[in-house]
């Protein structure tokens, strides 16, 4: 039996088919991931370049802040559209002296998207507590506090939920 030396073989235009299909996959693929910015992650309070080369130091501080320290944010919930302060207190671990003399940097974010940051700044009320310039969250779910606390050179990185609601 001889084989048809006219007979149609569809190999080749599937393989076709499939090339052009991935190249147009891959286009499709660019042209989505520009239509959704990238959001930089903000928990450092600094670039990635600078947590990338410093991440030892950073690493070894917090492990330091945290033996020292017992960091609390008091607020568990926000009312949408009151102004409300967030409120941190800073406890030492180790001795009774209060905890006044600090730098401190709180950004309250949702977790998904930067459009909505705030930075309020922070004023001590004595007795290791600190209050916020009030702010008013606009959206209903999960915010995050993140504090940034330099004491006496040692620097400690804090992440709190808190939810929103009517």
């Amino acid at each position: 039996m001889e084989k048809e030396k006219n007979s149609f073989n569809p190999w080749p235009y599937g393989i076709a088919a499939a090339i052009f299909g991935v190249f147009g996959l891959c286009v499709w693929t660019v042209k989505e991931t520009e239509s959704h910015p990238v959001q930089m992650d903000s928990f450092y309070f600094e670039d990635y370049h600078h947590v990338d080369h410093d991440y030892d130091k950073i690493y070894k501080d917090q492990k330091l802040f945290e033996s020292r320290y017992q960091v609390s944010v008091l607020n568990k919930s926000f009312l949408m559209g009151q102004a409300q302060p967030i409120k941190i207190k800073v406890t030492p671990k180790v001795s009774d002296r209060e905890v006044n003399d600090l730098n401190i940097s709180i950004l309250v974010t949702r977790p998904n998207t930067n459009e909505y940051n705030q930075k309020p700044a922070m004023h001590a009320k004595g007795k290791g507590l600190f209050e916020s310039d009030p702010i008013s969250v606009k959206l209903p779910g999960r915010w995050q506090v993140m504090s940034k606390i330099t004491i006496d050179g040692v620097t400690g990185f804090f992440k709190n939920e808190v939810n929103a609601t009517k």
